[in-house]
């Protein structure tokens, strides 16, 4: 019988398990002992080309809002898994996390998708272990799929990524074998959990956003557990699609499509010793000059229970943390969210739709716009019942090491009420939730940021 998730001690308890069953280890080695990887071509890659590389990406001419022309980036162009079990249990809706330990992991340890695999992890290119629950995911059959999606990755660390997000109604078949790496997690105690720092990871986050919330709430009615202003702003939020009511979704798309054909952002790859501010040392591949505050270092790792318990694999690893800023309003008693457009090298498009703020780890003051250093001014200024979400949250341990972000939804009725144009719109949660059903729109950084109201309904 699977084991149920309840409370934050049971899962420190699962964490401190997970570490000492798969005798965790993650240690920083030289590029030349780090066998299958290796410098090639220009390229960090495995000898045999499989799993993702680390590749030098250059723009082409000089696009605006692109402060950095150049940069080392993860290139892994096939589509990974990531997806959730969902059942109704005695207590309502019932979904299947995976204790997932990984390399850069703050605490080791996080809450994953059922599945969250490479193709290359679910076809067993490693030689290892099978990926557990993969089955429904590759073949629904008759199973009810309550989403499907192909959704971006940071467009500041990937280029060109995209996942296939799911999330399926599972069988009992499907959730009869008890494992002590997968624990079933009720609406209750999701709440709970979703907003505390470093317990639930990425791809969870930004899944959850696709989740029709109906589901997690008794009555079905989301932000209807409390009668105060916020949650009936928030309910309404969630209801209100009104052309008139923020920026529709079809104007969002407008001024999208209108900023990514103004930038026409081109991009070729090029050898990592071909960047100009990037140098390789033995052991890591940095910045001369800082700027994007990131470097790239290969690492041993032990981890017992994944598919292959040892293996070596290079981490970006960023100095400093990084923001995400959500700022909110409330008008004619509607919540609206400050959304912004997010410029980056590694969209295929050029741009998507983020939040207020979206600063990457390690990203220095020097590269921020005006307009970004204003909020988060106002960001730091935000205190008491004005901050409706404020915890860290460390990015895709399986890439990043450690990778910091400080996630924080701030009402300011003040500040941002005059604050539009062309990269700034507002926009209701079911507007949102409207244009994340096309891929490439809304940013992994938004969603992620959108999933901590979870913990509001």
């Amino acid at each position: 019988m699977l084991e149920k998730l309840e409370t934050i001690q049971q899962f420190e308890t699962t964490r401190a398990r997970m570490l000492a069953l798969n005798r965790f280890r993650c240690e920083p080695i030289a590029f030349a002992a780090g066998w299958p990887w290796g410098l090639r071509e220009g390229q960090l890659r495995r000898e045999d080309g499989y799993f993702f590389s680390i590749v030098g990406l250059r723009a082409l001419g000089n696009p605006a809002g692109f402060p950095v022309l150049e940069q080392p980036i993860i290139s892994q162009p096939t589509k990974a898994i990531n997806g959730f079990l969902v059942w109704w249990g005695t207590a309502g809706l019932e979904i299947l996390f995976q204790a997932r330990v990984e390399p850069g992991n703050v605490g080791g340890m996080q809450l994953a998708p059922t599945v969250q695999s490479t193709q290359a992890n679910y076809e067993q290119r490693h030689g290892g272990r099978p990926t557990a629950f993969i089955a429904p995911f590759l073949q629904p059959g008759a199973r009810r799929v309550l989403y499907r999606g192909l959704q971006s990755e940071e467009g500041s660390r990937y280029h060109g990524k995209y996942n296939l997000n799911l999330i399926i109604e599972a069988t009992p078949a499907d959730i009869e074998a008890a494992r002590c790496d997968v624990f079933t997690v009720g609406a209750e105690t999701l709440r709970q959990l979703v907003a505390l720092d470093h317990v639930i990871n990425t791809d969870a986050r930004a899944l959850l956003f696709f989740l029709d919330w109906t589901l997690l709430c008794a009555d079905h009615k989301p932000f209807a557990s409390h009668d105060d202003p916020i949650h009936r702003a928030l309910a309404r939020s969630f209801a209100h699609l009104d052309a008139d009511r923020g920026t529709s979704p079809l104007d969002a798309v407008r001024c999208l499509m209108h900023a990514r054909a103004t930038l026409a952002l081109r991009t070729r790859p090029i050898a990592l010793d071909e960047l100009g501010n990037w140098r390789l040392t033995e052991t890591t591949l940095c910045e001369t000059v800082d700027e994007l505050g990131f470097r790239v270092s290969l690492f041993d790792v032990c981890a017992d229970q994944r598919e292959v318990g040892r293996w070596t694999q290079p981490l970006v690893c960023s100095d400093g943390d990084g923001r995400i800023v959500l700022f909110c309003r409330i008008r004619d008693g509607v919540l609206e969210f400050l959304c912004s457009l997010d410029y980056e090298l590694g969209y295929l498009e050029g741009a998507q739709l983020t939040a207020s703020v979206s600063v990457s780890p390690g990203k220095r003051p020097a590269l921020l716009k005006e307009s970004e250093r204003v909020l988060l001014d106002a960001a730091e200024r935000a205190t008491g019942d004005a901050i409706l979400v404020d915890c860290r949250q460390s990015e895709e341990g399986g890439r990043f090491y450690h990778d910091v972000n400080r996630y924080q939804i701030i009402l300011d009725e003040t500040l941002v009420a005059g604050r539009d144009g062309d990269d700034a719109l507002w926009i209701t949660l079911a507007q949102l939730r409207t244009l994340s059903t096309i891929s490439s729109i809304v940013s992994i950084e938004l969603r992620c940021i959108l999933s901590l109201l979870v913990a509001w309904l």
